[in-house]
Parts: C-alpha cells; sequence; structure tokens
C-alpha cells in the first residue's frame, strides 16, 4: 500500500481483548489506520458489504455465526481484492493450508510475541503475505482435490 494511503482495517474477533491488543500492537507501527471492529462473521460480512474504502481485513478464523471456513470463505468473497489475513490461536498446518485455500492472503498465529506479530503486520499492510515459519515454501496452488 502506498505511504500516503490511507488504511483502513476491518479487524473481526470475537474478543474484546485481543481487538485492543491488536490495535496496541497497530498503534506501534508508524502509519495511522482508520479501524472498524466486527465480534463475529456476520458482523463482519455486513461491514465488508456497507463500509468503502476497507484495504485490509485481519479476522480470526474461530468466530460465532458461521462455520470458521465457511465464514472465513465467505468473507474472502466478499472483500473480493483485499487481502483477509487470518490472525488466530490455531497453528495447525492443515487449518492454515485450508485457510489459504479459502482465499486468505496471510496467517498470523496469536502465539507470536508483539514484536513478530508487528513485523508480519507490516509485512502484509505492504502487500506482502506472512505465512508461520511451519508453512515456508508453501504454495498455494488452488483448492485441493
Amino acid at each position: 500500500m502506498k505511504n500516503n494511503e490511507t488504511v483502513k482495517i476491518l479487524l473481526a474477533d470475537d474478543h474484546a481483548l485481543f481487538r485492543d491488543g491488536l490495535r496496541h500492537v497497530l498503534a506501534g507501527i508508524d502509519t495511522e489506520f482508520q479501524i472498524v471492529e466486527a465480534t463475529d462473521y456476520p458482523g463482519a460480512l455486513a461491514i465488508a458489504n456497507k463500509e468503502k474504502g476497507i484495504t485490509l481485513a485481519f479476522v480470526d478464523l474461530s468466530m460465532p455465526g458461521m462455520d470458521r471456513f465457511s465464514g472465513l470463505s465467505a468473507l474472502c468473497d466478499r472483500m473480493g481484492e483485499v487481502p483477509v489475513v487470518v490472525v488466530s490461536a490455531n497453528e495447525s498446518n492443515d487449518d492454515i493450508h485450508r485457510a489459504m485455500e479459502c482465499g486468505a492472503s496471510g496467517y498470523i498465529p496469536k502465539a507470536l510475541d508483539s514484536d513478530v506479530i508487528r513485523a508480519a503486520l507490516k509485512r502484509v499492510i505492504s502487500g506482502k503475505t506472512y505465512l508461520p515459519p511451519s508453512m515456508v515454501g508453501w504454495q498455494n496452488d488452488g483448492p485441493a482435490a
């Protein structure tokens, strides 16, 4: 994303404490962000429908309202070209792989320390992909058969 571009972020997580923490980590990056929040998949989809100018979405994989992969797939479809990055406590390589097949643009485990999360956030904000070290070398070649 360009330096002069306003970064409007959809932050979707059902845990208020985590949303607060992620906002704090984002504040440590030298860019001003406009953040809109959702606490479940239906809320995230509603925001995706009505909010204009969202440039990036961070979403917890497991939220109320929809099955995690159905919800993620629907949100990725709704967001179109806007990168959707999963930020999740789940670190299963199978789930990470499946999330990427649903259209996620990256996957950041919540267990990482804040400096690593900050570096991962900077990477995805700049338009690159972040995957955990366990997934290095994995390529999304399309849905598995």
